[in-house]
């Protein structure tokens, strides 16, 4: 029996086994610790539902939970913290404090809609693991949103690469990597961090300064390469300055790994890769018996008008 006041979900009879929770038309609230724990292997909630309040459905073993029509806005601190249900989270959802979400499923082969009203989520407040693409509508880019921060919390300890998309009316208007992990509480990996700033732009003095203050020669080059693929109101002078250090220095990604593979098709497109550098990285693949970046890298050197095809054969 689930136990109801004014509209608030109180609590619920731990003794009995529930199929399926359907709450009614008229709950507003999911109370403090209500649902916590509960075991079911789905609930439903109501149109008329607003707000999860702090350990509301804390280690709640359900296997879905639907949404609906529900017009939820606010997810408090742990709401469905350490539970692991497949669930869309409604678009009308505003805030998601930490640790709110944590382990909700709630993304789908690898990518994540975030709903179009969100516009603030606190440390570790969505479940990042597995995500390789984020969108988010352009509206919840803003500076006074911990939205960035939080992905980053989340996806820090999962050591990844998110793409985001930042869409308008169902289009996206331009892409930029999140993250991306290397090893924890490095210099380097603290550096390397993403804010939103509002729907003018992305504020990238910060990541500017980064490229400034960083003395390892590998994370430098990151960060250039990285600026360049997105390259949002970038000076042409300050555009000038990281072509030219990544092309000066873009050799050093050569160790023949499949590392390197995945580098040079990330990369590659984006004319970051001197002709000089290209036919370099060719012979080192040609010299190590790598098939496929050999066949790439024929096939990139091919469509570049600087490097003439008829001496660069399998």
């Amino acid at each position: 029996m689930i136990k109801i006041e004014n509209g608030i979900v109180i609590s619920y009879d731990r003794s009995q086994y529930y199929d399926e929770v359907i709450l009614p038309e008229g709950v507003t609230e999911i109370g403090d610790n209500a649902l916590a724990g509960i075991a079911c292997s789905r609930l439903v909630m109501p149109s008329t539902l607003k707000i999860v309040r702090a350990y509301g459905c804390n280690q709640a073993q359900i296997s879905t939970i639907d949404f609906g029509e529900c017009k939820l806005e606010t997810i408090e601190m742990c709401g469905f913290e350490d539970c692991t249900a497949r669930a869309t989270l409604p678009d009308t959802l505003k805030k998601i404090a930490a640790r709110g979400a944590n382990l909700l499923l709630t993304s789908k082969d690898g990518k994540l809609v975030l709903p179009k009203a969100i516009r603030f989520m606190g440390t570790e407040a969505i479940n990042l693991q597995g995500v390789s693409d984020i969108e988010v509508d352009e509206g919840s880019v803003t500076d006074e949103s911990a939205l960035a921060d939080s992905l980053y919390s989340s996806v820090h300890e999962c050591f990844s690469t998110i793409l985001i998309h930042v869409m308008r009316d169902g289009k996206e208007l331009y892409n930029f990597v999140l993250y991306r992990g290397e090893s924890i509480n490095s210099v380097y990996e603290w550096n390397f961090r993403y804010f939103f700033v509002d729907a003018n732009g992305l504020d990238f003095d910060i990541y500017d300064d980064c490229f400034m203050d960083i003395d390892r020669v590998m994370g430098k080059i990151e960060v250039a390469v990285n600026r360049l693929l997105v390259p949002y109101a970038l000076p042409e002078e300050i555009k000038e300055r990281y072509k030219k250090y990544a092309h000066s220095h873009y050799d050093m990604f050569v160790a023949g790994n499949e590392e390197d593979l995945d580098m040079i098709r990330r990369y590659g497109e984006a004319d970051l890769i001197s002709a000089k550098n290209l036919v370099r990285l060719l012979e080192n693949a040609r010299e190590k018996n790598l098939t496929e970046m050999t066949a790439y890298l024929l096939d990139l050197i091919n469509r570049r008008k600087e490097i003439k095809a008829k001496s660069l054969k399998m």
